[in-house]
């Protein structure tokens, strides 16, 4: 999924009233001031939710219409949930602690697979200083 792109990873959960809402706006401004330089033809961002049990195919999609993502693969930004197992695991690749879903950290996590390059940052980051983050991890 992530071979050959550069991504940006956040954790979130539909239900969410706190950090979310905003962690999601700032990163779609984020992804939309790359792509009016040119620079989304590797990106993929991947919202995973940390509340598999509520978030299901639609509720995600609900959630990436509300937010008007551009959502697939293909558009650059993937939703994604799966069985509470194999989010716990992948909860703990990324260290972040499989607590309460209002729980989970506001970061990112932005790599570069190819490079073998990862940062992570705060997601309530103004949109610049992602963009700024992104880049340079590119370089």
């Amino acid at each position: 999924l992530i071979a050959g792109r550069t991504v940006i990873v956040n954790f979130m959960f539909t239900g969410c009233q706190t950090v979310c809402p905003p962690q999601t706006a700032l990163l779609r401004e984020a992804r939309r001031q790359l792509q009016a330089v040119g620079a989304t033809r590797d990106l993929l961002v991947l919202s995973i939710t940390v509340d598999p049990l509520a978030d299901g195919p639609a509720q995600l999609r609900a959630f990436g219409e509300r937010y008007e993502l551009p959502m697939g693969r293909d558009q650059g930004w993937m939703l994604l949930t799966g069985q509470p197992a194999d989010i716990a695991r992948l909860l703990t690749a990324f260290d972040v602690p499989a607590s309460a879903p209002g729980d989970h950290p506001s970061l990112l996590w932005i790599g570069d697979a190819t490079r073998g390059r990862w940062t992570r940052a705060s997601s309530l980051n103004p949109p610049d200083t992602l963009v700024a983050l992104v880049q340079e991890l590119r370089r």
